[in-house]
């Protein structure tokens, strides 16, 4: 008789009559990853990103610890939900953000 089990270690125990087998996986087996929807730049990454990541014309949001949010500026008429995002920032945004600046000390 033949029986698998799944270890938490990441390794499968194959159970073949009597004799046990130990297999280690390098299947990741964990759920997917989720696309990354919050891009961070120290610095202005330029126009042409900027508008790759907010997926055409961009508005820019000043935050209270001295960074900019670029988001996309009709995004609520055609993008989906950011969650990570509105969760972060309290209100709703559409669609991938980019996060450009440094925290400053003053706020």
């Amino acid at each position: 008789m033949v029986s698998f089990q799944r270890h938490y270690l990441n390794f499968l125990i194959i159970k073949i009559d009597l004799n046990i087998y130990p297999i280690v996986c390098s299947i990741n087996m964990s759920t997917e990853e989720k696309p990354k929807t919050i891009y961070y730049f120290d610095e202005d990454p330029g126009y042409e990103t900027l508008q790759k990541i907010t997926q055409g014309y961009f508005e820019v949001l000043k935050l209270m610890d001295g960074r900019d949010m670029y988001l996309n500026e009709t995004g609520m008429y055609n993008l989906p939900l950011n969650e990570e995002a509105s969760n972060i920032f309290k209100f709703k945004i559409f669609g991938n953000v980019a996060i450009v600046g440094k925290i400053t000390e003053n706020n």
